[in-house]
């Protein structure tokens, strides 16, 4: 038998989920990326500070729809609706999270689709940090998402992606402020997204203990917010047509996201879960939900792990033509541009180190591929908008 290609642990055994009838949980899915002979390759970090991520086609303008969405955005008034974006709570709140390429190992700078693991505390992007200030290429790690391998699917929406795909906090937009990772030659056509989601005891008691567990928070302090979200969902709840008794806390926590291309289909089987009452969670995630947020904003700390990340990819090529080296150059340069706009001294040092200066042109994609539109036309103000 071939060694998996995602080393799974000792820890961990092939379930016989078939037994379980669990037709598309998250555990069944990582075997069935191995089975496939298809690798994920850690794409990036992102940052997220409202508590909820975003899958996108491209950046789009800041829109009030953004902050209430749960799935695909059907707004009108903006440009995201019509499988352009898709959108939900991520695990517990704010973090940094791990975004992986799932790719053939025989085409690995094809992106076929992405996994995204909303863990406890960092701790994949932990891992993945320590192998990087080892000097190393992090592998995927398999052992920290097979944790949530019981997670079941519910099917968020689609995307038509034709020039890339991104993921980030779900208010990322024009002059990007967030580290969001992207994957710049995805497979183009339709994406499915998909959330898996543990359920969880909605008990004011069960959620204190929750959260001090997975986000490391002051139980007093926690338990006083508990009760304020209660309040305020309460106020809330006549208002959007909600019985009375209907628990202010949602009982499904989010530990993975994925977007499928049709190429891979054949992964897929149906959700398992089934949302009885959308506006009833939509509800309890906008009012009732502790979100635990980062006390200051983490862009710049995500952006420079992302440069060191791309410097990894690039020192483990070795041999390789131009053009490929050009590729790798520009992935590390992408980061330290946006990082050096925003301020970043790291960044703008980093950057000095480097004979070669970039054309205008090249400056206005690199910044465009993180978002910055404004600054980009400032150093090229003939060039595209488009990634």
């Amino acid at each position: 038998m071939p060694e998996s290609r995602l080393r799974f642990g000792p820890t961990f055994r092939r379930t016989s989920w078939a037994e379980k009838g669990l037709l598309m949980s998250f555990g069944k899915l990582l075997h069935r990326i191995d089975d496939a002979g298809l690798d994920l390759r850690i794409q990036g970090f992102f940052n997220v500070e409202s508590g909820g991520f975003g899958i996108s086609n491209d950046f789009y303008p800041h829109c009030d729809c953004v902050s209430a969405v749960l799935g695909d955005d059907e707004c009108r008034e903006c440009e995201r609706w019509f499988a352009n974006f898709t959108s939900f709570p991520s695990g517990d709140g704010d973090g940094i999270y791990v975004a992986a390429a799932i790719v053939h190992p025989s085409e690995p700078n094809k992106t076929l689709g992405l996994l995204a693991i909303f863990d406890y505390r960092y701790q994949m992007a932990a891992y993945a940090r320590q192998m990087i200030e080892n000097e190393q290429v992090p592998d995927f790690p398999i052992d920290l998402a097979m944790q949530f391998e019981d997670a079941l699917a519910y099917k968020l929406g689609g995307l038509v992606v034709k020039d890339t795909l991104l993921i980030g906090d779900k208010h990322f937009s024009q002059n990007s402020s967030y580290a969001v990772v992207d994957f710049p030659n995805p497979v183009q056509g339709g994406y499915k997204c998909f959330v898996y989601c543990q359920q969880v005891d909605p008990s004011p008691e069960a959620t204190l203990a929750r959260l001090v567990q997975t986000q490391g928070l002051d139980p007093a302090r926690t338990e006083r917010e508990i009760q304020v979200c209660a309040a305020t969902f309460e106020r809330f709840r006549e208002e959007l047509g909600l019985p009375e008794g209907s628990n202010s806390q949602p009982d499904i926590s989010v530990r993975a996201a994925v977007a499928f291309s049709d190429e891979l289909a054949h992964l897929i089987e149906k959700d398992e879960i089934d949302i009885e009452d959308l506006n009833l969670l939509s509800a309890q995630f906008s009012y009732g939900s502790v979100v635990t947020s980062h006390q200051h904003q983490m862009t710049d700390s995500v952006i420079w792990q992302n440069a060191m990340l791309a410097r990894e990819w690039d020192r483990a090529a070795g041999d390789i033509d131009n053009d490929t080296a050009k590729v790798l150059l520009f992935d590390l340069w992408t980061w330290l541009y946006q990082g050096r706009e925003l301020g970043s001294e790291d960044c703008a040092n980093y950057l000095k180190n480097f004979k070669y200066k970039p054309t205008a042109e090249e400056q206005s994609y690199l910044l465009v591929r993180r978002g910055m539109f404004s600054a980009a036309a400032a150093i090229n103000p003939s060039g595209s908008n488009k990634i």
